[in-house]
This record gives C-alpha cells, sequence and structure tokens, in this order.
C-alpha cells in the first residue's frame, strides 16, 4: 500500500498570471491553489494545482493520480485564504 498524501486548499502562490504580452489575470476572490505534501505537518511539498486549474482535486477526492501512482489522500485543515 502507498503512504498517504496530505493536501489541502492554500493562498494562491500566484495571484497574477501573464497571459501573453500586456494581458495579466488576477486571481478571483476566493481562489485556492491545492498544494499535497509528503507529511501531515506540510513541510515537503509535492505537487501543487495553482487556482486557474480546471482539473485540480477537491475534498471529494480520496484517491490523487500523480506519477503514474494512484496516492491516498488525507486532507487537512485549509490554511485561510484572507490575507
Amino acid at each position: 500500500m502507498m503512504p498517504p498524501r496530505y493536501m489541502r486548499k492554500e493562498r494562491p502562490a500566484n495571484p497574477v498570471i501573464n497571459c501573453g504580452g500586456d494581458l495579466n489575470v488576477s486571481a478571483p476572490r476566493g481562489a485556492h491553489d491545492v498544494a499535497m505534501y509528503k507529511d501531515a505537518a506540510c513541510t515537503e511539498l509535492v505537487v501543487r494545482w495553482h487556482w486557474y486549474n480546471e482539473r485540480k482535486p477537491d475534498k471529494r477526492y480520496r484517491r490523487v493520480m500523480l506519477n503514474c501512482y494512484r496516492w491516498p489522500v488525507v486532507w487537512l485543515e485549509d490554511q485561510p485564504l484572507a490575507s
């Protein structure tokens, strides 16, 4: 059995993205990234799904496919979205 990975919602790492040229897009209010960590203390980041990714996992997911492995997921308390 694969060891569990720990996930939580976090503040956007890149609240503004450059779409090419002079076009920049800001994160909408309430946008969040989803981060996966190796440990429950959230010290070793494995992957981050950014706010603009339409296929990021949500709390319904109990397993996540990443790099050809299906990882069991433990959801942690969300990081506060207000800065």
